[in-house]
């Protein structure tokens, strides 16, 4: 005796084939005509009175499953029937779109979406303070530690993880240091390694214990030249020419920029006087 069905994902997707909608109402009346089932939790007759039918026919992410049916032991249980606190005996998973009883496949809802997912489509993530669990859609948009693989989830992940200004790294507070750069206002986070390798990220001085962005640390010495931490002042030396050879860089080439910019507008200035003076020819 046919009892479930499970139909192609290619075919559940609208638009349909011409005939799979009257196969789909005849095997749904196939389904209504015969002894009525009941849920094995709270013994209430199937379908429920809020499903109606066996068969979803309406275009949604239920269309083409079979309602209140485990698609694995094909026993029938209602939506609502709850073993444990928060855990329904059947759930659906919204990516291969079947109905799954809780003693034939793990279940895991998202607590960012509220979607369910069965352990085989969805490789769940969790959170690591919060503890939330995270689908591998929701958890695609989150960040997580470039050297272990620590996740956060958004509400939890600007505390947690600090972000390199110069490598552009994420690194949890298990993995790595940041220093915050002590320059006035500046707000620049260096991780430790940019901090103590040969980068223009800037320096950490073990002698006066500060970290300066290297912008900070030319502005600093500029000022205090030689008069300052004389650790600081070596270290800035070694950057000052880079970062010097890059200022001027940029320099001429703003300043290429102003002279083409100066040229385009002489041509607009001179096209519009030509314009001008078709018209009064024209005249």
């Amino acid at each position: 005796q046919l009892k479930h069905m499970d139909f192609p994902s290619a075919w559940r997707n609208f638009p349909v084939h011409h005939e799979f909608l009257p196969f789909l109402t005849r095997y749904d009346q196939m389904l209504q005509n015969r002894d009525r089932y009941i849920c094995l939790e709270c013994d209430t007759n199937l379908p429920a009175e809020n499903e109606e039918d066996w068969i979803v026919v309406t275009e949604c992410q239920y269309f083409a499953t079979q309602n209140s049916t485990c698609c694995v032991c094909l026993k029938h249980y209602c939506l609502e029937c709850e073993v444990a606190r928060a855990v329904y005996a059947l759930n659906f998973c919204v990516k291969c779109k079947k109905y799954y009883c809780v003693k034939c496949v793990a279940m895991d809802q998202c607590n960012y979406c509220g979607d369910y997912s069965c352990c085989i489509c969805n490789t769940y993530t969790r959170c690591f303070k919060c503890h939330w669990n995270i689908c591998g859609d929701c958890d695609s948009k989150n960040k997580g530690c470039t050297n272990c693989s620590i996740r956060y989830c958004k509400d939890c992940e600007d505390d947690q993880l600090f972000h390199c200004d110069y490598c552009k790294s994420y690194v949890c507070g298990n993995c790595g240091t940041f220093d915050f750069c002590r320059g006035g206002d500046c707000i620049k986070v260096c991780c430790k390694k940019c901090s103590q390798g040969d980068t223009m990220g800037g320096v950490k001085c073990p002698e006066c214990a500060g970290y300066f962005c290297i912008n900070c640390l030319t502005r600093r010495y500029n000022s205090h030249g030689m008069s300052d931490c004389s650790e600081c002042t070596r270290r800035v030396a070694r950057f000052a020419p880079s970062f010097l050879e890059e200022k001027e860089r940029l320099s001429e080439d703003n300043k290429h920029r102003r002279e083409e910019v100066e040229m385009l507008r002489h041509e607009i200035s001179e096209l519009k006087n030509k314009i001008k003076e078709m018209g009064l020819q024209s005249e």
